[in-house]
């Protein structure tokens, strides 16, 4: 296994958080499209175009050295829909990946009572960690005037979320439980559940 990779699938900000296992990098990525006016062909070219972005971006999504979490979204819901149209099309086009029901990060939290911030600073505890255990963190999706790293967004935490838990699965499956696991267990127990879909 080279790569481990989280999805937050969204037209308006889509996360992506790659870990290279090889050169200890964590890649931090958002993309976006615009659906237009919503309709059936927006919709359909804004998922392929959101599909080729991706793959041209982030080429291990089609690669069997990929162990690849992705989030669903959910059966009633704003939208709903046109992310199934937008999840569908991942799902059937990268390799394999496992699927996560929208309410896992609201599992991690073990509260309905949670927000955005709450994911982010876990995630950042998360990161430090693996900081500590020698990676490095190279954020791709820099949109301010400067060209410097923004502040970490909502959509790149919650895919950081899924990377991690198939993190987990992968070390766990190789029965490596080393110390940067430990310390993530440490910070979340809960990231040792299956909660995944395959």
């Amino acid at each position: 296994m080279e790569y481990i990779i989280g999805i937050d699938p969204s037209f308006s900000g889509l996360g992506i958080s790659k870990i290279s296992l090889k050169d200890k990098v964590i890649y931090l990525d958002q993309k976006s499209v615009d659906i237009k006016d919503g309709k059936f062909i927006a919709i359909s070219n804004a998922c392929l175009d959101m599909l080729v972005e991706l793959l041209a971006s982030h080429p291990e999504l089609a690669d069997e050295n990929s162990l690849i979490g992705m989030e669903t979204p959910p059966v009633m819901a704003r939208f709903t829909e046109k992310l199934w149209s937008l999840d569908t099309l991942l799902y059937r086009s990268i390799n394999k990946p496992y699927v996560f029901n929208v309410s896992y990060i609201k599992y991690l939290h073990g509260t309905n009572k949670y927000n955005k911030k709450d994911t982010i600073c876990l995630v950042n505890k998360i990161l430090d960690l693996f900081i500590s255990a020698g990676y490095s963190v190279n954020q791709l999706y820099c949109s301010d005037k400067t060209g410097n790293p923004k502040k970490l967004t909502d959509n790149e935490a919650d895919s950081f979320v899924y990377a991690t838990r198939m993190f987990i699965k992968y070390h766990k499956e190789l029965n490596d439980i080393n110390p940067l696991v430990s310390a993530i267990l440490k910070e979340c127990q809960k990231f040792e559940e299956v909660k995944e879909d395959y």
